[in-house]
């Protein structure tokens, strides 16, 4: 049965590949510290255009049913920690 051919990878290949799997491990950090970073403020982003939107919408529902805007005087149960 015949051997099968061995293919011989010299030093400045595997040195290459090395330097290519630093920079693809230090970018992929770079990548997750961003976007640990970035989470809590995008997160707020979220909340904030959420509340804009019930905002909204009780105007909507003022202008609509103007029993809706006289009933609910009071403060809202929603609340952000």
């Amino acid at each position: 049965m015949p051997k099968s051919p061995v293919t011989k990878i010299d030093a400045p290949t595997i040195a290459h590949q090395n330097d290519i799997s630093r920079r693809t491990l230090l970018h992929s950090a770079a990548t997750l510290a961003v976007h640990a970073a970035a989470a809590p403020v995008l997160h707020h982003l979220a909340i904030d255009t959420a509340l804009a939107q019930v905002a909204e919408n009780s105007k909507f529902a003022q202008v609509f049913n103007p029993y809706a805007a006289a009933t609910n005087t009071g403060p809202s149960s929603l609340t952000i920690p």
